[in-house]
């Protein structure tokens, strides 16, 4: 799931995957650091150097209707190729019957990252913001730095073409409604808040949209070799 891409209306072509992983997974990654991405200059490979191989990887083309049908947090419109990295670690603790989840998206054009995501439950490095103090902000008023200042840090930033105008960035907020899920738990039931706050050319706050939403359990494939997917 990758809620920058969730209010497209358009055609999703070709997801390639690979051999499937157990259903859990174990092995951990290390959450993205902001300093260490650079929006527009970080590659696939820069990606896989710092926080290892990606649980699934989607190639896929989307064909968009004209920019005056998108919402400004859409993608752009045009046909462009991208490439998704998707990360995937839980926690199963038995004894508790507890569930604990992080996950890690990245989107590249041409091999380029223009936009990405996280979010973790996991003791320690759990991630949380107040959703209610998005009630203070003002579109056209409040700044970036004051945003960041009120809510803390973003869980991932986007630009262009991940956003639908040139010059406009996106930043995102992720955090998993529940910290502890019940393992016996229907698939539906691992709720996430989302809000994705629109940053204009001057720094200011243009758009804005908050929602909850929901991450299946899934099983998810993951590759050993670099090679692009079938479709």
């Amino acid at each position: 799931m990758i809620r920058w891409l969730s209010g497209v209306v358009g055609l999703v072509v070709g997801l390639g995957t690979a051999d499937l992983r157990a259903e859990v997974y174990p092995l951990d990654f290390r959450l993205p650091v902001p300093a260490e991405l650079v929006l527009g200059q970080t590659t696939e490979a820069d990606v896989i150097r710092l926080y290892g191989r990606a649980d699934k990887i989607q190639r896929i083309v989307l064909a968009y209707p004209v920019d005056q049908f998108l919402s400004p947090l859409d993608v752009a419109s045009g046909d462009r190729p991208l490439s998704m990295f998707r990360y995937r670690h839980e926690g199963q603790y038995e004894s508790l019957g507890i569930l604990y989840l992080k996950t890690a998206d990245y989107l590249f054009l041409d091999g380029k990252l223009i936009d990405y995501t996280f979010q973790s439950s996991f003791k320690g490095e759990a991630i949380t913001f107040d959703p209610l103090r998005l009630e203070s902000v003002v579109k056209g008023k409040t700044t970036e730095a004051e945003i960041v200042a009120l809510m803390g840090p973003p869980t991932g930033m986007g630009i262009y073409p991940a956003v639908r105008d040139p010059g406009f960035r996106v930043l995102h907020y992720r955090m998993p409604a529940r910290t502890e899920l019940p393992l016996q738990a229907p698939a539906s039931s691992m709720p996430t808040i989302f809000a994705d706050l629109l940053i204009d050319r001057d720094g200011k706050l243009r758009e804005i949209r908050v929602e909850t939403t929901h991450i299946p359990r899934e099983r998810l494939p993951s590759f050993d070799d670099e090679h692009e997917l079938p479709w």
